[in-house]
């Protein structure tokens, strides 16, 4: 009589139960379809060794323009090795999410005008695929300057004589910095 004990399953196994290269402590694994080594491994284990076949990942983060002025548009860019990689990836400022974007070509960009004046820790996360692993990045602290501003002054009746009621109106407009050009190398003619 045989007698199988069923372990409760976790989608990781530990350290000593991992295999490679169709070898598992000795025994050749290879021509065993995945799908009933997974059980076999389930049954006996209660965890699948194919939890281990994910392709690790690092994720970079960098800013267009660092540091910023208030209102301005900051574009964010994150790169995800190998750039194989698909999916989406999430920007973060301290901690809470502001937006995601698509990999195309292992590059997500995200653009925002809103960060508050200070510092704001960013991150970008990869959240991985069914191929790829989940990465994060490190922290790029973005730094977020107040806005310079115009001021101009005008009045309602100008010139305007002795006890006439004047109103004088003052407009404060804030003035966003630019994202600098990118530079040129010209060649001589």
């Amino acid at each position: 009589m045989i007698r199988i004990v069923l372990r409760r399953f976790s989608s990781e196994c530990p350290n000593h139960l991992k295999f490679k290269g169709g070898v598992y402590k000795g025994i050749l694994t290879e021509n065993v379809p995945a799908f009933a080594l997974m059980l076999i491994f389930v049954a006996l284990f209660g965890c699948s060794p194919l939890a281990y076949s994910l392709t690790s990942t690092t994720t970079t983060l960098s800013s267009s323009l660092n540091p910023s002025t208030y209102g301005s548009t900051v574009t964010f860019t994150a790169k995800v090795s190998p750039s194989a990689a698909t999916g989406t990836v999430t920007f973060k400022n301290n901690g809470t999410s502001i937006g995601t974007a698509n990999l195309s070509g292992g590059t997500a960009t995200f653009q925002i005008s809103t960060l508050a004046v200070g510092s704001n820790p960013m991150t970008a996360s990869y959240g991985g695929n069914s191929t790829y692993s989940g990465s994060t990045s490190s922290t790029l602290t973005q730094t977020v300057n107040k806005a310079n501003s115009t001021t101009s002054l005008s009045s309602s009746l100008n010139p305007s004589t002795y006890g006439a009621s004047v109103t004088f109106t003052a407009t404060v407009t804030p003035t966003p910095q630019r994202a600098p050009l990118p530079s040129r190398t010209m060649a001589p003619r």
